[in-house]
């Protein structure tokens, strides 16, 4: 019976302890980062009274022990450290870990660990827990002694973290600055079409379309800072009467200048007279046909040579009208070149002789026929393949009728000033449809309205009926090559010319071409034959340099007008219809033009302001420039550490960059541009320098150099695009900044002490350090919420928050205790009842021991 007496009062002590337990962590619920703990208990030594059994082999089968338990005992009081709830308290010392981690004490000999973070300054500025003076731990940013910047070594070891008034950030000079947003694609003039009508055809309607581009030649000064803005405009006959046309027309004049002010308004409307080197031939003194120091390819295209070196009469001449300044520079708009192709006098297929022939060969009955190029001409994609060649039509013709239009289009070949009855041939069949060898009289026996397409017989004596007419004339179409295509079919039937002074037919190609500055040629999109070729090639320009005034764009026809566009000499960008004042168009105009500031500073902090202006020259190209507000002058670096200083005396001197964009809107490229408007393509340009410094003269020589030292900034476009929106291009970033003081600090999320300082820049201060444990319900309490090592804890791994499986930090709120007293009140329920029950056990032994007395007497 002592044995259960024992027991009982094993279970009373243990479940005192757990009381105890419980008494704590209730004391607890209101303490900072407190941890909570648990009682387990285990069983205590048992005495065994029959020890087990084995079976026999063949015999009885096995016996198990016989053991009465000495009662219970506390097993472990295990420290929970699962996350406490958060409290927010606005005070930026005050800090929460959200994770696994500890933050790191010490007293200057040993380290403790503790999840409160209720942190204060003391008078030196260190972050410490207020009751115990303990300082916390972290690493303290050092100054890099070349940049003069901030930097955290987490490397190094934890030390006592701190933050003093009065700290400083060293001035330092601006290296990189990055530009990011949209520079719109839209900027310019939108291209205008107006629809104008033939007075006196009401029927007859032409589709003029002006499209304005800012194209080389141009001077950069007015480029960037002058008040107004030059554009290129370009006229073109796009559609005409397109149920019947029966004519072709052109516009007189094709090219010219628009320059508008600020405000979008028309300053001037000019136009060009644009002159031909055809055929080798021009009014230039000592010019003779071209040769190969102006027509030259590399065997995949061919090239035209503006600006080509050499003493030769035709190399100077070339030289002198298209680069008379020798800078490589385009001066004058070259608005076609075009190849004159010669029929082949073979009869099966093209010869050396000439490059194209028809299949079958023309016959003067007329038949549908194909034009064959030889594969030396092959056109380009985008390259215009022109033919023009004599045509019939037979037409179905009685007494009844006289008039009979023809579908054309139909070419001037008399060089009459219209195209008139003259222009073509006119023959009558009998009644078996036999046309007889002679012709009409143009005049007597028919005429033609060029207006309406139709012939019409005067003398009515020659129709039978039953009977056909038949309308001879030349016509002209157009193919678009692809670069593989030398076989186009023709749309009309073709027939030997009716009239021997007129060739049987012309072919030429209307070749694309872009401009290489870098070599001063233009270079085609195919290998065009040249050596023995030369006079093949004609040249139209116009000389920007010599505009003349405009007051109208007129559509002609074999030199007769036919309808008339007015150009708007000032106000807005509108088109109309000169025999129509109801019809007009108007243009959309979005300047090109767009300029951000941002402030940037020298070694010695000090600030300046920084213009960097953009302006749209071409099609995805933009110049740029950078100019400091006071007037100091900007130099530029480019990519192999060669400096361009803007001479305004020099023509070729670099004056800024060029930032090209591709086809998705992103940059593709950089490259420079000269004063003179030259473009250097193998120049690349994303770097600024300027010298703030001055030298103070004191007698001595040579004088010492005082102030601050040159500003190279490296400008990181890759962020800035081009795409159809508003503009928001903007300096993101710079990296200078003039000397500050600190103003307050702030923690953040990984433990970083930031600091605010009075030149607006913040800077990391320094860096909290945590610590985490392989075991670390196995540290050890030492009150104040604070913990230490134990051999079962694991050794202190003491890092940065958010890295390697450290929570982050909390700022401004607290984590307070994780106890729970649902479950610390329903523990008491059960201890009382335990406690209970282990006091029945002892009472109910006594009895049971009484009884066994009483047995005596």
């Amino acid at each position: 019976m002592m044995r259960s007496l024992f027991s009982g009062i094993s279970g009373l002590k243990g479940f005192q302890g757990s009381m105890d337990v419980i008494g704590n962590n209730i004391s607890n619920v209101n303490t900072v980062g407190f941890k909570a703990s648990r009682t387990t208990f285990q069983s205590m030594l048992l005495q065994t009274m029959i020890g087990a059994k084995a079976p026999d082999e063949g015999g009885r089968g096995g016996v198990n022990s016989l053991q009465i338990g000495l009662g219970s005992q506390i097993a472990s009081v295990d420290k929970l450290m699962n996350q406490g709830s958060f409290q927010n308290t606005g005070s930026k010392t005050d800090l929460a870990v959200s994770g696994d981690g500890f933050f790191v004490l010490s007293d200057g000999i040993q380290n403790f660990y503790s999840r409160a973070g209720n942190f204060s300054l003391d008078e030196n500025g260190n972050f410490v827990q207020p009751t115990t003076g303990l300082k916390l731990q972290g690493w303290i940013a050092k100054i890099d002694a070349k940049t003069g910047k901030r930097f955290v070594d987490t490397d190094k070891p934890a030390s006592d973290l701190f933050v003093t008034a009065g700290m400083t950030m060293a001035a330092k000079a601006t290296i990189n600055m990055d530009i990011a947003g949209n520079l719109d694609a839209e900027t310019g003039i939108e291209p205008v079409t107006i629809t104008v009508q033939n007075p006196n055809d009401t029927t007859k309607n032409y589709k003029v379309r002006f499209t304005f581009e800012k194209v080389p030649p141009f001077n950069t000064e007015r480029l960037f800072s002058g008040s107004s803005i030059t554009y290129t405009w370009k006229a073109e006959i796009v559609d005409w009467n397109a149920a019947s046309p029966n004519e072709i027309p052109e516009l007189d004049s094709t090219i010219g200048r628009i320059e508008l002010d600020q405000f979008g308004q028309i300053v001037k409307f000019e136009k060009y007279t644009t002159d031909n080197l055809y055929r080798g031939t021009t009014t230039l003194t000592g010019f003779a046909t071209f040769d190969a120091s102006i027509l030259d390819g590399n065997g995949s295209k061919t090239w035209f040579n503006y600006s080509p070196t050499g003493s030769a009469a035709i190399t100077a001449a070339i030289h002198d009208l298209f680069d008379p300044d020798n800078d490589k520079v385009l001066d004058k708009i070259v608005t076609n070149i075009s190849y004159g192709l010669q029929i082949a006098t073979a009869t099966a297929t093209a010869t050396a002789t000439g490059e194209f022939m028809f299949s079958p060969a023309p016959s003067s009955a007329g038949q549908t026929v194909s034009i064959l190029l030889d594969e030396s001409v092959c056109p380009a994609s985008g390259d215009t393949l022109k033919v023009s060649y004599f045509t019939q039509e037979d037409i179905s013709a009685s007494t009844a009728r006289t008039q009979y239009r023809i579908s054309g289009p139909i070419l001037d070949i008399r060089g009459t000033t219209d195209i008139t009855e003259e222009d073509m041939v006119v023959y009558l069949s009998n009644t078996s449809g036999v046309f007889s060898s002679a012709t009409l009289t143009a005049g007597t026996d028919y005429t033609y309205d060029s207006n309406t397409g139709t012939v019409t017989i005067i003398n009515t004596s020659l129709l039978i009926s039953t009977s056909k007419i038949r309308i001879e004339y030349k016509t002209q179409e157009s193919f678009i090559g692809d670069g593989t295509k030398t076989d186009f079919q023709l749309s009309k039937k073709m027939i030997d010319s009716p009239l021997t002074a007129v060739a049987t037919a012309n072919a030429f190609l209307d070749l694309k071409y872009v401009v290489n500055e870098e070599y001063g040629r233009l270079e085609f999109r195919s290998d065009y034959p040249t050596t023995g070729f030369y006079d093949r090639y004609s040249i139209q320009y116009a000389d920007p340099n010599n505009p003349a005034d405009l007051d109208v764009v007129n559509v002609r026809v074999s030199n007769a007008t036919k309808a008339s566009v007015s150009i708007p000499k000032t106000g807005n960008i509108k088109f109309f219809d000169k025999n129509d004042t109801q019809n007009y168009v108007l243009g959309d105009y979005v300047a090109p033009r767009y300029t951000t500031t941002v402030q940037v500073y020298d070694s010695l902090g000090k600030p300046y302001a920084l213009n960097v202006e953009f302006q749209k020259i071409s099609t995805n190209k933009w110049a740029w420039r950078a100019i400091e507000e006071s007037g100091m002058v900007v130099s530029f670096v480019d990519d192999k550490e060669r400096v361009y200083t803007p001479n305004p005396v020099d023509a070729t001197s670099i004056v800024g960059g060029i930032v090209e964009f591709d086809s998705g809107g992103t940059v593709s490229a950089f490259k420079a541009i000269r004063q003179n408007g030259q473009i250097v393509d193998d120049v690349s340009i994303t770097r600024i320098k300027f010298d703030p410094g001055e030298f103070i003269d004191d007698g001595a020589a040579p004088p010492t150099a005082e102030g601050a030292t040159a500003v190279t900034v490296q400008i990181d476009f890759s962020e800035l695009v081009q795409f159809a929106g508003d503009f928001s291009a903007a300096v993101t970033e710079q990296d200078g900044n003039s000397m500050g003081v600190l103003q307050n600090f702030a923690i953040n999320v990984s433990g970083q002490v930031v600091g605010t300082f009075s030149n607006g820049k913040s800077e990391a201060l320094g860096q909290i350090a945590l610590a985490i444990f392989n075991n670390p319900t196995g540290l050890q309490d030492l009150g104040n919420t604070l913990f230490s090592v134990t051999p079962n804890s694991g050794f202190a791994m003491i890092g940065v928050a958010d890295v390697g499986g450290r929570g982050t930090l909390s700022p401004g709120v607290l984590e307070m205790s994780n106890v729970d007293l649902s479950e610390e009140f329903t523990g008491m329920v059960i201890v009382q009842r335990a406690f209970q029950a282990n006091a029945r056990t002892i009472t109910t032994s006594d009895e049971i021991l009484q009884e066994l007395v009483n047995l005596k007497r």
